[in-house]
């Protein structure tokens, strides 16, 4: 999906036609083999779509730029100083020491050593990524909200309990799960930090920042700048619901629902690979057929809008004569290896 600056809900729809219009089947091998069946089989002869798309989208069309809800910005000055704040005090610590906590349990902003193991309820296998023995937990950096469950534990001490991991987790297929969560504390730190003003920040920086405040303003433009970029993808989000649902496509072959399946899931497990959340042998163990399977049913209906979205895409690209120049592709290629870099 092509990404970029887009001045209204048009625009970016005609984007997406864009990206997608000009998309093609891939083979895949995890789990299930591509159902490698183009889009001109979910239409009718003559290439008319179900429905007959071209005249259904002229009256849709209105429907679908009007009705699509701009995503709010919840955040402003304050929440983004907020999250620099945060993200210095982070930057404190890795500059900073620990010294062993003796006499007392787990409090907040300690960091302690602990064996974690993660697992889905009714599951056997821990979850990659997430257990592990001797694992550094913060309670200052956690994103599932274990230390509620953790504060007071003492060295040898072990838990269980019981807990939902966020709906915005950045590994989609843990969203919403529920584990069992078995922890052991081994060791507990608390910290000493260093004094966040101007010598130290020239001394960290090399001399890319003169002062503390210097070093502020460019980690607020960049926390802004993320949540621009946040706001963009929601704006997709809403685009892709609004076309959804002014398409008429009452049956979708199960074949072509289960090729988008199988190459979302291999998408999740990729992701996992390249932000380190496991190995690839892990991942490997969870590109089965069963379990893209087991993905599909979680994701029945998340996963057949995408399958209309695309479809419909494909026709707007026609119907709308877009075009795509290649500089515009040239540079968001150019985009995308920045991200990476």
């Amino acid at each position: 999906m092509l990404r970029c600056a887009y001045h209204n809900s048009t625009e970016y729809l005609q984007w997406q036609g864009v990206a997608l219009g000009c998309s093609h089947a891939t083979t895949l091998d995890v789990g299930v083999k591509s159902a490698r069946q183009p889009v001109s089989q979910v239409r009718g002869k003559s290439g008319e779509s179900h429905g007959g798309f071209k005249r259904f989208w002229e009256l849709k069309q209105q429907d679908a730029t009007s009705c699509i809800c701009q995503p709010r910005d919840t955040g402003d000055f304050k929440t983004d100083m907020a999250a620099v704040e945060d993200l210095i005090h982070q930057f404190l610590k890795e500059k900073g020491h620990q010294r062993v906590v003796s006499g007392r349990g787990l409090q907040q902003g300690d960091t302690a050593i602990m064996d974690l193991k993660f697992t889905e309820v009714g599951g056997a296998l821990p979850l990659p990524g997430l257990s592990a023995e001797r694992a550094r937990f913060d309670t200052e950096m956690d994103p599932f909200d274990l230390t509620p469950h953790l504060l007071g534990i003492s060295v040898g001490e072990e838990r269980r309990f019981q807990i939902t991991i966020p709906e915005d987790c950045s590994v989609e297929l843990w969203q919403g799960m529920v584990c069992d969560v078995q922890a052991k504390v081994r060791e507990i730190f608390s910290w000493i930090l260093p004094a966040f003003d101007d010598a130290f920040v020239k001394d960290m920086s090399r001399g890319k920042f003169e002062s503390a405040q210097e070093m502020k303003k460019s980690l607020l433009a960049t926390t802004a700048m993320e949540r621009v970029k946040d706001l963009d993808m929601r704006l997709g989000e809403a685009v892709q619901k609004a076309v959804v649902e002014c398409v008429d496509i009452p049956h979708l072959p199960e074949t072509l629902v289960l090729d988008m399946a199988a190459t979302q899931y291999k998408a999740l497990l990729l992701s996992m690979i390249e932000r380190r959340q496991a190995t690839r042998e892990e991942v490997e163990n969870l590109a089965t057929e069963e379990l893209v399977e087991e993905f599909l049913q979680k994701r029945r209906q998340e996963i057949e809008d995408l399958c209309k979205f695309n479809i419909a895409a494909d026709e707007i690209y026609a119907t709308e004569g877009l075009t795509l120049e290649e500089e515009d592709v040239q540079a968001e290629v150019n985009n995308r290896m920045k991200d990476y870099e």
